[in-house]
């Protein structure tokens, strides 16, 4: 039986950022209320994740509500921010309901806000990673890991990036993927630089212009450290015939532009795709 990969393991070089974190059974993410899409997404893949019997035609695109029973349970408590759960359950210092059903209406992102918009609902964390589970490739369809991806991009460039990330898995041995959303400006005619975006339906869902994945690539005991790889690709139709070596960037590029700091837990010797020593 395959075993499930914990949030402290997922979470094994640090958070990029600490507001509105949600663990799920396959992934652990932060989720933006003001665009409606997540600000990241972590998640392992390994031997044990990419193989099993979970079937993505079981799965459909669901929202984060709140259940009854979720609202019973969430009621008067204060529950740690700590995400690993065993650490979470003896910490007495405690505030608001961080469940993961607890994204309110107002800040919701709906099947119906896609609907009719020509864009996909792009996974951040693949439900093709997470084979393992059914639970773990159900909790992929949640739309709180999900951004308007335009269809060319993600059934094509996006997906062969996706997949280089399930191959690299046979060379290292796990393979740590954060994903999420860029908003770049573009200089127009004035000479001035602008950031604009699209956004979809009455909840006013947020359209990237760009995407990323930062890959920490860990190898065995025997060689010890880690690679890092980090792409950004734009939110638009991409020519499968570019090499995905031509999206890749430096790590700070991706960490000014998105106000996240990746890998507080790796001493990083320089920029870029480079290796690096985990922090004993």
């Amino acid at each position: 039986m395959l075993s499930r990969p914990s949030g402290g393991a997922v979470m094994k070089y640090g958070f990029p950022s600490l507001s509105n974190i949600r663990t799920r059974e396959s992934y652990v993410s932060s989720y933006d209320p003001r665009t409606r899409t997540p600000a990241w997404v972590i998640e392992r893949l390994g031997g044990d994740t990419l193989g099993g019997n979970a079937d993505r035609k079981r799965c459909d695109f669901k929202e984060d509500d709140r259940s009854d029973a979720c609202v019973r349970e969430c009621a008067g408590v204060s529950v740690c921010v700590c995400v690993c759960a065993r650490v979470r359950a003896a910490c007495t210092q405690v505030s608001a309901c961080v469940r993961p059903c607890s994204v309110h209406v107002f800040h919701r992102a709906t099947n119906g806000d896609y609907r009719g918009s020509g864009l996909d609902r792009g996974h951040m964390a693949a439900a093709a990673n997470h084979k393992w589970s059914q639970k773990a490739m159900d909790d992929t369809f949640y739309l709180t890991n999900v951004a308007p991806q335009n269809p060319h991009m993600n059934q094509n460039a996006w997906n062969n990036l996706e997949k280089l990330c399930r191959s690299l898995t046979k060379l290292y041995a796990n393979v740590y993927v954060c994903t999420g959303p860029l908003y770049l400006p573009r200089q127009e005619a004035d000479g001035k630089l602008y950031v604009h975006y699209q956004v979809l339906g009455t909840n006013h869902i947020a359209v990237p212009t760009h995407f990323f994945k930062v890959l920490v690539l860990e190898r065995d005991g025997r060689q010890g450290g880690v690679e890092l790889r980090s792409y950004v690709l734009p939110n638009e139709p991409v020519d499968e015939k570019i090499p995905l070596e031509r999206f890749l960037v430096p790590i700070e590029t991706i960490e000014r532009a998105s106000g996240l700091l990746f890998l507080p837990n790796i001493v990083r010797t320089s920029g870029g795709a480079v290796t690096a020593a985990a922090n004993k």
